[in-house]
């Protein structure tokens, strides 16, 4: 049920798990009362706040994470409203590239810690979400956007009065990945400054999309989403570097040609991107029906893409794991 919420001082944070699960800290001991409270109530127990001009986060113990976007708060269009549904799907596909680019910086500090355990995350789609109203600083109501994710499952099934938890049960969720509360902390500092560029948002989260795709085995659609960022990259420092003082719209290969020529990219970036450029883009492009994108071209495509953004100080340095799978 979509219910509309009347602004009663009430702030309303979006919510979304990974599928995977990871503990914050430590996991939760099932045989101890004290412990298993930590995950009753309307949300789990948070452990981690952090509090910035544009946007409130959490991060709760079994790793619901809790995001507001200050700005975007203040303009959430009527979602039940036929007329307003082009602005509800952009105000919520803004509000997924936020989310999904905090979950990239807290994977990415999770890889370099040496003390935390890593993960690595799928994309947030807005049927994964829910919506939690806090008021002062209590969590106070919650509603699902559509599915309620496996990890909230679980932990909704572990925690009921009376559940008598089964050995295999606990066995499995000690395996899930425990990460430090310095290593989340730290993100949430990355993700701040981060947030004061959008346009450096909006690339991250094609990366963090394109990240899902290439887990899911959609190599076309990975490497369409990394290219986009690396053709907006590489023409905005042509851009910088002509600051107009030429008028003619150049080609990619011709930017390509003109950065490497003033050092901006080195002679392995132009040879790398140039040749996935003419191998793979041009035929996926041209001859989509035809056309092969393999793993190692989407791997590679996403090297390009981080050495690119990394041309710009203000983009932070980031690590990310590139996993996929094949049984039959």
């Amino acid at each position: 049920m979509n219910l509309e919420w009347i602004n009663d001082g009430i702030e309303d944070f979006i919510g979304f798990y990974d599928e995977k699960g990871f503990w914050v800290e430590e996991w939760i001991d099932f045989d101890d009362q004290v412990e298993r409270k930590k995950l009753r109530g309307i949300i789990p127990e948070p452990v981690i706040w952090h509090h910035a001009e544009k946007f409130a986060a959490a991060v709760c113990i079994d790793g619901m994470m809790l995001l507001r976007m200050t700005e975007l708060a203040k303009t959430r269009p009527p979602m039940s409203d036929p007329d307003q549904i082009n602005q509800a799907v952009q105000w919520w596909d803004e509000h997924m590239d936020y989310a999904n680019v905090m979950q990239l910086f807290i994977e990415s500090e999770s890889i370099k810690c040496l003390d935390s355990g890593e993960i690595s995350f799928s994309a947030v789609s807005i049927a994964n979400t829910c919506r939690v109203g806090f008021r002062g600083g209590i969590p106070v109501r919650k509603s699902h956007s559509n599915n309620i994710s496996l990890m909230a499952a679980r932990c909704t099934s572990l925690v009921m009065d009376g559940a008598r938890v089964a050995h295999h049960d606990i066995g499995t969720w000690s395996n899930f990945t425990k990460v430090k509360k310095a290593t989340i902390s730290t993100a949430l500092q990355q993700f701040e400054t981060a947030v004061d560029d959008p346009v450096l948002i909006k690339r991250l989260a094609f990366i963090a999309r394109a990240k899902s795709a290439y887990q899911n085995h959609d190599f076309r659609g990975s490497f369409t989403m990394l290219w986009f960022v690396i053709e907006s990259v590489a023409k905005e420092l042509w851009l910088l570097k002509a600051k107009g003082k030429n008028t003619k719209k150049p080609t990619m290969y011709e930017i390509l040609i003109d950065l490497e020529k003033d050092s901006i990219i080195s002679s392995a970036q132009y040879g790398a991107i140039d040749d996935l450029r003419d191998r793979v883009r041009n035929v996926l492009m041209h001859q989509p029906v035809t056309a092969i994108c393999l793993p190692d071209d989407c791997f590679k495509a996403a090297d390009s893409a981080m050495q690119l953004l990394r041309n710009k100080v203000t983009t932070p340095d980031i690590t990310l794991k590139w996993n996929f799978g094949v049984q039959f």
